[in-house]
Order: C-alpha cells, then structure tokens, then sequence
C-alpha cells in the first residue's frame, strides 16, 4: 500500500521540517553502492565524510600495499606530471586570465557600440576604442588557441589517433573528445572569419553592428556537407553572440581535455619504470549504482576517471583531473555531478516514507537548498563519495589539480562541510498527488545537482 503523507500527519502546515527527516534513515553511497544508514543530526557530515576518507584509504593500501601518500612518495609521478608540463600550465593559466580580461573589454564595448552608433561621428576617438578592443580580443584569443595547439602529441601518437585538422592546428588528442574537438575547429574559424571581417569593415560602425560571421558547420572535426549538393553548409552568427557567449563555450569545453592532454603526454613520457600504459577515460561510460541487494539503482553516463595509467605490477591508477588550483586562496565552486532527482531519491531513501519526505521537503522548506545549511550538508554528503570518486573500476584513486596531487582520502577531509546539492522540481503542481496514497514516487521530475565549495 502507497504511503500517504497527509494521513500520517504530516504537511499539516504545508511544510517539511529537519526534525521530521532526522526522524528517518538515509543511505549513504560508497564505492558506487547503498552502504551505511545515516540519520540527520548534529555533525553527522563529518563522519560520513571521515568513513569515506578512511575506507578510500583502506581499500587503497590493500590493493598496493602502501597508503596513497606513500605510493606518491615513491612514485614520483608528482614531480613527472608537473616537472614536464610546469611551464605550459602556468601560460596555460596565465593566458586564461588574458582571455577573460579581453573579453570582458570586447563585451563592454559591443555594448558602448550600441549606445554611440546613432551619432558615430561625434565619438570617433570612443569608437577607436572599440574597434582596439575587438582586434585585441580576436588577438588573445587566437593567441589561446596556439598556445593550446602546442600541448603535443606523444599520448595521441601512442593511440594511433587521426583528425581532418580543418584548423591546421588542432591536437591530436581533442579527438578524444569530439565535442572539444569540434570547438577547437569552430573557434579556428570563427578568429579567422573575425579577422576578415575586422579588415573590410575599418571605422564603420553600421558595418561593425550588422556583422555576420559564416562558417562550416562542424560534426566530430568533420564539415558538414548538404547530401544533395555537397556542398559545405554553413552556419551564421553576429559578432555579439560569438565574443559574449559561443568563444566562451568553445574555450571551456576545450581547455578541461587539453589539461588531460598533458598529464596523459606527461605520463607516457615519465622517465621511470612506473607508467606501463596509459588511458584516457573521460568520455567513456560510467558505472553502475546498485543498491543494497547488488539491484541496479540507477547508472552515471561518462567515467569519473579522466587519465589513468597501469604500473608495473600491473595496477590500474585512476586520475580525476581539475584544471583549477587547489588551495588557491580564492572561493572555487566545482559542479560535480547533475542528475535526476528520482535517480537521487533512488539512491539515498531507506524506504518510501523517506523518500517521499524528501519530496516535501525540497519542495516546501527553503532551508533543503540553502547550500550552508546543515541538512543540506547531510543531504550532499550522503552521495559526495558517488559525485566525486565513483566506484567499481571506475574509482577514482587521486584528485589533480594543475598545481598537485592530492589522495581522495584527504580531498574528503578538506570538503568535509563544503559538499552541497540543489534540487528543483519541474512539475510543482503534481506535488500533492505523488505525496498522497495514490501517488509514485517515480512520478516526481526534477534535477539534482552536487557541488563542492574548495
């Protein structure tokens, strides 16, 4: 029989409180399966984030016979990771803040451009401006793209791997990924178009506001050609849209693989005999969560695992990457996982009762998306072991940022309290029905997303 929540008494005023769920017992998920039962109160967080670090660490020294922080030491592969690839991480990082500067300026003088243009003659020296601002974002930007372009190709050139290169330029190992491969080809094209377009049109505004660029549309570093024709289709964007919102997105889904890029190369070059054979995972599938009982709960669609690599006796280490500092000194906020928020009830809830309090809740209390609040912190860590290091073969064994390394064991330490989710329910309307005899907890649409404050 269905739980109903209004006839157990509950939602009498409309609202979920945290005494209500500290009344049940939730899941927590480790190593990609229901594990221990939790129950809301106090500090609980900490010892849910303390038992993951610990049996990280436990399960680590049995497969290699040392603690994580040993196998580092004796390894090395800190010091080959970032000895070799120290200078172009930092003109990496250094040509990022430039690229965000430049197009910060661009942006703010697209839209000083809307304002000036009626009287273009009266602000000639603002326009000049303008005009520099643009040429210097085209600049940075294509600058960006080469210096990315030098990541090599020693990883690429193990894996046999080929590109059409439409660029001239582009890394072999963006093929890797083909959405980061295709956005290196895209923004190729639309600098060049830019440049072009930059030439012809000199100090004419009206030409600048109506600029359309045109290029390829790309599939996999392939360009689209019309089945009929064969001839290349093309598509058409404004300059606003490319330099406010589609360079962005290009760099962003190119620099993250470039980052793996260099550590694979970096791994396949070490000088020790640690690195047998070396991997890059990250477009792969996932895992699958099961329950309790070994049931298939519900599955994670790409690897947690971006590079890993198997030594010499024949262990695979599995490396998830972070291309940001750790430690930095500045607020960072990394977006984990996003899912379903069946899937997440799924996975936590210890009965229907549970299950559908935390319907109630996130739908009636403010407090269960407040990201410092402790239920919240509760909720989250209760799949933060899922959200960051997996499970099955897909478990991640170190965290890498572009400025160390750092055991999962300890990267739970440092987040313990900083882990948090947001749930939004799409169909508020049918809350009422899915909480009363009749209704599923299936039946509930919404999102989840985790996400850490370093």
């Amino acid at each position: 029989m269905a739980v109903n929540l209004y006839e157990l008494g509950y939602m009498a005023d409309s609202t979920i409180t945290e005494s209500e769920i500290a009344a049940q017992s939730y899941y927590s998920i480790y190593n990609a399966q229901q594990s221990s039962v939790f129950s809301f109160g106090g500090d609980i967080h900490k010892r849910i984030m303390e038992s993951y670090a610990d049996r990280r660490e436990k399960d680590f020294t049995s497969r290699f016979g040392k603690t994580p922080q040993q196998y580092l030491e004796d390894s090395m592969i800190q010091q080959d990771i970032f000895e070799s690839q120290k200078d172009f991480l930092r003109d990496l990082e250094n040509m990022d803040v430039q690229f965000k500067k430049a197009s910060g300026r661009a942006k703010k003088s697209l839209d000083d451009l809307k304002r000036i243009k009626a009287d273009a003659d009266a602000n000639s020296a603002q326009l000049k401006t303008i005009i520099n601002d643009i040429k210097n974002w085209e600049k940075t930007t294509q600058d960006y793209l080469n210096l990315m372009a030098t990541v090599g190709d020693t990883f690429a050139n193990t894996q046999q791997i080929t590109t059409s290169n439409i660029s001239g330029q582009t890394p072999k190992g963006l093929a890797m990924s083909t959405n980061a491969l295709t956005s290196f080809e895209k923004a190729s094209l639309l600098l060049e178009k830019t440049r072009e377009n930059m030439e012809k049109i000199g100090m004419d505004v009206k030409k600048l506001k109506k600029t359309q660029l045109t290029t390829p549309v790309i599939k996999g570093g392939n360009m689209v050609k019309n089945k009929k024709t064969n001839r290349v289709i093309n598509d058409k964007m404004s300059l606003d849209s490319v330099i406010q919102n589609s360079m962005r997105g290009y760099i962003s889904s190119i620099k993250g693989i470039i980052f793996e890029i260099a550590v694979a190369n970096a791994l396949n070059d070490t000088a020790n005999d640690l690195v047998k054979e070396v991997f890059m995972l990250g477009q792969a599938d996932g895992i699958t969560i099961k329950d309790s009982r070994g049931k298939q709960v519900t599955s994670m669609s790409t690897s947690k695992t971006d590079v890993a690599y198997k030594d010499n006796q024949g262990f695979q280490v599995n490396l998830s990457l972070k291309n940001q500092k750790h430690d930095s000194g500045k607020p960072i906020q990394t977006s984990f996982l996003s899912t379903s928020l069946i899937q997440y009830l799924r996975m936590v809830g210890t009965s229907e009762e549970s299950q559908k309090l935390l319907i109630a809740g996130f739908n009636s209390n403010s407090n269960f998306n407040a990201k410092t609040s402790g239920i919240n912190i509760f909720l989250a860590s209760l799949v933060a072991d899922m959200a960051i290091g997996s499970g099955g073969v897909d478990k991640i064994d170190f965290i890498v940022f572009n400025n160390g390394i750092m055991s999962l064991g300890d990267y739970y330490r440092n987040l313990t309290g900083k882990v948090s989710i947001f749930a939004k329910i799409k169909n508020k309307n049918s809350i009422n029905s899915i909480l009363g005899a009749n209704g599923s907890v299936a039946d509930v649409s919404g999102t989840l997303n985790v996400t850490v404050r370093d």
